[in-house]
């Protein structure tokens, strides 16, 4: 939003200076049109879309929260289908601060989520849990330590690189 408005402010300053500076000539005479005709264009589609928007999503397009606090703020305020979504499709570098409470999160629900089976719980998200989250696995195969091996690393490791597909590891081990 502060570029849309620095770009539509800054472009008749810049070419105000460069009159200022060389003169009225063709050059700023086809500017000034450009300009004249791109802003308000931009602005009516500005205009547009803050109109058609869903209501519920316009707080979320005027937000000042970074990545990372948008992130923390889904965490502790959504749902299990949110978290989920967070522990599976966003980036270790920005869930390394909640890491804790999803490995808790996690160890607490498994047993439930493997009764209920929620709609939320795909193959996709249960292939991004790490193994040691996982209660039953991090003890049979001596997981307890942090890192995010997948499953077939771990089958590698365990049982001397013979590699299956990955849904066949999924269903042997889950």
């Amino acid at each position: 939003m502060l570029a849309l408005f620095v770009s539509m402010v800054s472009l008749p300053v810049a070419i105000a200076l460069y009159e200022h500076e060389k003169g009225n000539d063709h050059m700023t005479k086809q500017a000034r049109l450009a300009a004249c005709t791109l802003l308000p264009i931009a602005l009516s589609s500005l205009l547009v879309f803050v109109s058609n928007i869903n209501l519920e999503y316009l707080g979320t397009f005027f937000s000042f929260l970074k990545g990372k606090e948008l992130v923390l703020d889904r965490w502790h305020n959504e749902d299990q289908g949110a978290k989920a979504d967070i522990l599976a499709n966003i980036t270790t570098h920005i869930t390394r601060v909640i890491e804790e409470d999803m490995h808790i999160w996690v160890e607490e629900n498994w047993e439930n989520w493997k009764r209920e089976k929620p709609a939320w719980m795909t193959d996709h998200i249960r292939s991004k849990i790490p193994l040691h989250y996982i209660p039953r696995i991090a003890g049979k195969i001596g997981l307890a330590t942090s890192g995010r091996d997948s499953i077939v690393t771990v089958w590698n490791k365990f049982f001397g690189g013979f590699i299956l597909y990955k849904d066949a590891i999924t269903a042997i081990i889950l």
